[in-house]
């Protein structure tokens, strides 16, 4: 079936003259601000759970740049997945909309479940494993509050609205998800949106956020790590830093897990997505370095030892190199998507088909009836650098090119079987 994250791009692009380009551009463009933004809302209300004073602006600041930075640092803005692009800007929101769950006012909590189900089923439509995720994170807290406050479990506005929200996401993607399983493709919920991933995230890769080797270097996630781990010491943040290590165990799990699976589709074998993972683990180690940082700086006052002060403010420092070096990477590593041509004429789908082999080649069409019609075949990974001046020197199939100029003219079964013999699997008319 359809994936279902085809139906809000539907809506956007209905606002957009009917251009998906500009509705996948703007995911990517604005997938930064808006998880800055969502980040900022979240660590502000975290603040007040821990402090009824908050956190100081300028580390709530430091959080949400940090994170809004991990599509891009972590490889997958670059590589084009757009599916954790998309749940790393909506994590935040969704992780906000959740908190709702413990508020005291009966009438907010169910408020809160109606929000979270919309984003969770919105993130679903992108990476179906965020659902996945958040029904084995709710399974989780409420088991342990069967054991240690039995009395909230007999409740119903307490247990209620969390169990109401990962109820409701199926529902709201019904039309995607029951063709799914009723078709033997239930192997579509342990995949992504944008692309296939072939490849496998290393465990060092996961534990310094990185997919794959566009991202930023390996050392300013290891940068992070650390100091989540040093969030640990501090007493007063203990408690809600632990539980940010609790919830990135258990995503450390699921992904050791997925790993190891092989999922055998239509057409090629390939293994689930770990984005998600990737972002998860990167948004509990912000929240963990924030609530940690904000236990550290109130050391910088007179009355603690003269070392205390010292390791906090070399703490900070080396803290305040984590977003300043992911951004000075993004914007001036030339590798990167921001000096890639965004212009694609060969859908996704078609590019990794063309990397199984030979047999396995696009048809690319362009031109018009009264300009002349030009072609060319992709195969593996397409035309890189340097390759184009080799090909120059190749003569011209000319066998192939009347093909193509029946195939436009009058075609019959028996160009359709010519071209399929040459290993010509798709047709793309640009």
């Amino acid at each position: 079936p359809a994936p279902a994250y085809v139906l809000p791009f539907a809506f956007a692009a209905s606002v957009m003259f009917g251009s998906t380009g500009a509705v996948v551009s703007g995911l990517m463009l604005l997938a930064v601000p808006v998880a800055a933004w969502g980040a900022w809302r979240l660590l502000k209300v975290v603040g007040h759970l821990v402090d009824p004073l908050g956190l100081p602006r300028w580390l709530v600041v430091w959080g949400a740049l940090t994170y809004a930075l991990v599509p891009v640092t972590s490889g997958a803005w670059g590589e084009g997945r757009f599916g954790t692009v998309a749940v790393a800007a909506l994590l935040p929101w969704a992780a906000h909309a959740a908190l709702g769950f413990v508020d005291p006012d009966r009438d907010r909590r169910w408020r809160a479940a109606w929000r979270t189900a919309l984003l969770l089923a919105l993130g679903a439509a992108f990476v179906p494993g965020f659902w996945l995720f958040a029904l084995l994170a709710t399974a989780v807290v409420l088991g342990a509050a069967a054991v240690i406050a039995p009395r909230l479990v007999r409740e119903r506005d307490s247990w209620g609205p969390p169990v109401v929200a990962v109820a409701a996401t199926p529902v709201l993607l019904a039309p995607w998800l029951l063709p799914l399983l009723t078709t033997g493709s239930a192997s579509g919920l342990l995949l992504e949106a944008g692309r296939l991933t072939v490849d496998q995230v290393t465990f060092v890769g996961l534990l310094t956020g990185r997919l794959n080797d566009l991202g930023a270097p390996w050392w300013l996630g290891a940068v992070l790590g650390v100091l989540a781990l040093l969030a640990l010491i501090p007493r007063r943040t203990r408690v809600p830093v632990a539980i940010c290590w609790l919830v990135a165990l258990a995503a450390a799990l699921a992904s050791g897990v997925l790993s190891h699976l092989s999922l055998d589709l239509p057409s090629v074998t390939t293994r689930p997505s770990l984005g998600l993972f990737v972002v998860i683990l990167q948004g509990t180690a912000v929240v963990a370095v924030v609530l940690g940082a904000d236990a550290y700086l109130r050391r910088l006052d007179e009355h603690h030892p003269w070392w205390q002060r010292g390791l906090a403010t070399a703490l900070a420092v080396t803290a305040a190199l984590v977003p300043l070096g992911g951004l000075a990477w993004w914007l001036t590593t030339p590798d990167n998507a921001l000096a890639r041509d965004a212009a694609q004429d060969v859908p996704v789908y078609m590019q990794q088909s063309s990397l199984l082999g030979d047999e396995h080649g696009v048809l690319v069409l362009s031109g018009s009836v009264e300009d002349g019609i030009t072609y060319r075949i992709r195969r593996d990974d397409g035309t890189t650098l340097g390759e184009d001046e080799v090909l120059t020197l190749a003569d011209e199939d000319t066998g192939l090119t009347e093909d193509v100029r029946a195939l436009v003219s009058s075609p019959t079964p028996q160009v359709v079987a010519d071209l399929g013999a040459r290993g010509v699997e798709y047709v793309v008319l640009t």
